[in-house]
């Protein structure tokens, strides 16, 4: 064990945490540079580009098939050396990307940048290396730990939105991207390599910081209610096993419907908002109540559901309430509908990152947890580029975003219903000492 572990062992301080808040960091520039500040971008890009806003986002919808290409492939990765090396490669190629950003001049730059090299970039900073490191680290506060790490991706929309629409109003888009790669290089690259380990089993310790192992069902030291100290061993599925499951795909597609409309909706919200008259001032401020909701929620609501329920009581919870919310964007008509709308949206979203990376190792166990997450993003991504793309071709033919939403509405109660019916598997191994008994 490390002289840094041992230290934070004996002070009752469990060097897990240092791992949730530096995935947490990932996932806040993961999501700040793949949709949330182009949400701002994407108005003066096309307009000084002399491009249409359904171009603009093909490059985001490239980065997302991109994204979903890599994913299996690093899935495994990660799964055998750790997020460490991934997470602080793939930011410092994404930093220098970001950086060749503010001198593009043609459509086809953007889309290389952004779209080929941002997107192989994203499951690195963003999905499966974050999701892993903290899935390795935890398995009975895993609920508690995913939804801490989640809270970096909204803060994005709190600090990063408001921060590059500052420097859009007093600079100019380019001037964004530039403070945006610079500011990724000194903050993120150095505290991954430093900080990020595989597994605690590999510093001497055991997950959540416990002291001895017993099985699942086993009453902990001090009774069912005290302080348990001991971890709780996993049944842990391959990935082929999973796959097999049905359980699998109705999670996996049941994400994938709502994600079309949340990947949709949160893109264009900028420019939705202010196509509905709410001023640009104004819709910024809208984007940050967004993601202040998310935060607040996950912190005070998501944090506390996570924790007393069980994962698929969870799922369906949040199924209901992000459909509903999503529902909430019809109702815009000024800036107050647009604010109620928005921190309705927020609540939502902030049961979404928590549950969709801690559903895969509560199911199916933290083993294979990259490469079965790797897997589902082949399906998701292409669902997820799609929704942008169908936001800015209703607009593009009709001038208006409602068909769009409509559309994100009837999706998402199609999520909800698959959602309901993914009950969880058990392993072949569990059934056959079921037989046996």
């Amino acid at each position: 064990m490390s002289s840094w572990a041992q230290r934070t062992t004996r002070g009752r301080f469990f060097y897990g945490w240092l791992v949730v808040g530096v995935a947490g960091y990932g996932t806040f520039w993961g999501s700040g540079i793949s949709s949330d500040t182009l949400a701002v971008l994407l108005k003066p890009f096309t307009e000084e580009l002399g491009v249409t806003r359904t171009s603009a986002v093909l490059g985001v919808t490239l980065a997302a098939i991109v994204g979903g290409i890599a994913s299996p492939l690093l899935g495994p990765v990660v799964d055998r050396i750790g997020a460490r090396l991934p997470l602080a490669v793939s930011a410092v190629i994404a930093g220098g990307t970001l950086l060749l950003l503010s001198h593009v001049q043609e459509l086809w730059q953007f889309m290389l940048l952004f779209g080929i090299v941002l997107g192989a970039c994203r499951p690195g900073i963003q999905q499966i290396a974050p999701a892993v490191a903290v899935s390795n680290w935890f398995v009975r506060r895993r609920g508690r730990a995913v939804a801490i790490m989640s809270i970096g991706q909204p803060l994005s929309k709190v600090v990063l939105v408001p921060m590059v629409q500052l420097i859009v109003s007093t600079a100019h888009w380019r001037a964004a991207w530039s403070v945006m790669g610079a500011a990724m290089w000194a903050t993120l690259v150095i505290p991954a390599l430093l900080v990020i380990r595989r597994r605690p089993e590999d510093m001497g310790l055991l997950p959540d910081g416990d002291t001895e192992v017993r099985t699942a069902g086993e009453p902990a030291a001090g009774g069912a209610q005290g302080d348990a100290r001991a971890a709780v061993t996993e049944v842990n599925w391959e990935t082929k096993a999973a796959m097999k499951t049905s359980a699998f795909w109705l999670i996996t597609f049941g994400f994938t419907f709502i994600s079309l409309a949340v990947s949709g909706l949160f893109l264009h919200m900028f420019a939705y908002f202010t196509d509905q008259g709410v001023p640009d001032g104004q819709a910024a401020g809208a984007i940050a109540v967004f993601g202040t909701s998310i935060v607040a929620s996950r912190l005070a609501i998501w944090i506390i559901v996570l924790d007393r329920l069980p994962i698929r009581r969870s799922l369906i919870v949040w199924g209901v309430v992000i459909t509903g919310a999503i529902g909430t964007m019809l109702l815009v008509q000024n800036t107050v509908t647009a604010y109620f709308a928005a921190i309705s949206f927020g609540v939502g979203m902030g049961g979404n990152a928590p549950l969709s990376r801690l559903v895969w190792p509560e199911y199916y166990g933290r083993r294979s947890v990259g490469a079965i997450t790797g897997v589902v993003q082949i399906f998701q991504a292409p669902t997820s580029a799609v929704g942008p793309l169908v936001a800015s071709l209703a607009y593009d033919m009709t001038g208006s975003y409602q068909i769009a939403l409509w559309l994100f509405t009837a999706g998402s109660v199609l999520g909800l219903l698959m959602l309901v019916f993914a009950q969880k598997p058990r392993h072949p191994s569990e059934q056959l000492a079921a037989v046996a008994g």
